[in-house]
Formats: C-alpha cells, sequence, structure tokens
C-alpha cells in the first residue's frame, strides 16, 4: 500500500467505502494509514492496514465499493432533532388532515367532553331525584356493568351487523335521546331501573362504532402513531370536559332541578347526531358501512 492507492476502507460503522491513500505515518512501530474519503469527510481517517482493502477484483472491492453517506455526525447536523412539542404538533397535523379521519377525530372529541359534563351531572342528578343513598348508587353501577358485559358479547355486533357502522352510531344517538327525553317526564326509580339496559346498550354501541369507524379510516402503516396521538388529544377532553361540565352545573343545575339531565343530554345527544347526519356524506367515501365481526 503506497500514498496514491484507491482502497476501500472499512469506517467506524463497520461497513466498507471509497477513499485514497494520502499519508503513512508509523507511531510505536506500527505503521497506520492516512485516508481521504471519496465522500468528502474528515472523520475516522486513520487506519491500521487490516482495516484496507485493495483488491479491485473482490465483491467488496474498489470498484464494488458504494460511496459513502455523509457521517452520522454531520446528519444529526443537517437534520436538527425535533422537539417533543413540534412532533406532537405534527403528528396531531397529519392525523386531523387524514381524508374523514380528522373530521370523526373532532366528532369523538366532542361526544367525549359530552360524556365528561353529562357524567358531573347525572351524579348528583340521579341521586337526589330518586332519593338514592350511596348504596343504591353502587347497586346501579354493577348492574350497568353486567349489563354492559352482556351487550357487548351478544348484542353489539348483532346490530352493527343489521345495520351497518355509520347507521347503527346515528340510530344509537336517536335512542339516547328519546330515552333522556322520556325519563325527564317521570319521577319513578323502577321506569328509571328499566331504561338502564337500553341506555346500557346504546351507550355500547357508540364507543364500539366510533372505535370501528377509527380503525377502518387509519392506514395499518400510521395505526400505532395516530392513535398515540388521538390518545395524547382525549387528555384534552379529560381537561375541557369536567371544566364544561362545572359550568353547565353552575348555570342550569339549580335552574333546571330535576330536568337538568333531561334536558342537557338530549341537547348533547341531538348535538351528536346532527353531526353524525352532517357528516354522513364524507364519512361514507372514507368509511366502508362494515358491519363490526364478533368472534
Amino acid at each position: 500500500i503506497t500514498v496514491g492507492d484507491q482502497v476501500i476502507a472499512r469506517y467506524k460503522d463497520t461497513h466498507w467505502y471509497k477513499a485514497a491513500i494520502v499519508g503513512i505515518q508509523r507511531t510505536h512501530g506500527k505503521i497506520e494509514y492516512e485516508l481521504a474519503w471519496a465522500d468528502g469527510d474528515t472523520q475516522d481517517t486513520l487506519k491500521s492496514a487490516t482495516d484496507i482493502k485493495t483488491n479491485a477484483n473482490k465483491k467488496t472491492g474498489v470498484n464494488g465499493a458504494k460511496s459513502r453517506s455523509p457521517s452520522k455526525h454531520r446528519i444529526a447536523n443537517a437534520h436538527p432533532k425535533k422537539s417533543f412539542a413540534s412532533e406532537s404538533w405534527l403528528k396531531i397535523k397529519t392525523l386531523l388532515l387524514t381524508p374523514g379521519l380528522g373530521l370523526l377525530t373532532i366528532i369523538k372529541l366532542v361526544y367525549q367532553i359530552f360524556v365528561s359534563a353529562n357524567y358531573l351531572i347525572a351524579a348528583k342528578y340521579v341521586s337526589e331525584k330518586y332519593s338514592l343513598e350511596p348504596y343504591h348508587m353502587g347497586y346501579l353501577s354493577s348492574y350497568s356493568s353486567i349489563l354492559s358485559l352482556v351487550s357487548q358479547t351478544y348484542l353489539v355486533g348483532a346490530i352493527s351487523q343489521r345495520f351497518g357502522t355509520e347507521r347503527t352510531l346515528q340510530l344509537s344517538f336517536f335512542v339516547m335521546v328519546v330515552l333522556t327525553v322520556w325519563e325527564g317526564m317521570f319521577t319513578n326509580v323502577y321506569l328509571y331501573v328499566a331504561l338502564v339496559p337500553l341506555r346500557t346498550v346504546a351507550g355500547d354501541l357508540i364507543t364500539q362504532m366510533f372505535e370501528t369507524m377509527m380503525t377502518t379510516i387509519v392506514p395499518k402503516s400510521e395505526a400505532a402513531s395516530l392513535f398515540g396521538t388521538l390518545n395524547l388529544l382525549k387528555a384534552v377532553t379529560r381537561v375541557g370536559g369536567p371544566i364544561y361540565g362545572g359550568l353547565l352545573f353552575a348555570y342550569c343545575g339549580e335552574g333546571l332541578g330535576f330536568y337538568a339531565r333531561p334536558v342537557v343530554e338530549s341537547s348533547h345527544n341531538t348535538i351528536m347526531l346532527a353531526l353524525l347526519l352532517s357528516a354522513y356524506p364524507i364519512l361514507q367515501k372514507a368509511v366502508l358501512p362494515l358491519p363490526l365481526k364478533m368472534k
């Protein structure tokens, strides 16, 4: 090996790249060769003979070697690492600009804010209207959970197969409007308990149909990233929902009395139904009305 030879040499990333010998150094009896990399990189230029090859006929020879891309250091400088905030904003922008998905995401976030607000009003409304003690509320909660398990196991899949995803979602909101108005017309606790199964099934259908539509629209290659971004947006609803609910309770709770929940919840469900109906032409292009298949 002499000065001026065209060789390939092993770079610090362990790959072989084109270079030229520009000098020879002897340090403590050890010979090292100074290289000029073909791409102009000035890093890692001193090599021993074991890191250099001169046979151009071998597969790894000079003719077979590739021109080395810029070093990792220079790549990092050319493309500065983005901050977490900028990356999050870019993901949110991608999520909202995906055809159909952005509109569906906004509708779902509005729904989650409404659910949080309804929960604050409902807790006080039910206990006071029907004169229920805390342990009664516990029984009702367990009753609702059992019904939810049954509905998700046997009813959600069958209903969605019958009507399709989008129509099932719209129908569920319509049923919720009717139930809340009907409930507001009576003060009989037994009627309230009798309506719990219908409310539970409608609520489960709403949740499952939203998830089914989101899964259908999101490209599989970007599913993990976009759903992670969606969870980030859900954090906004966990902040905004209780604030909105508190304002509703402050301005409507006392004035409407026992009618607070029916009025507020039926209004919310009517708004959701109107949003879904107005967005139906757009969502129909992005989401095939596939039934939810339950194994």
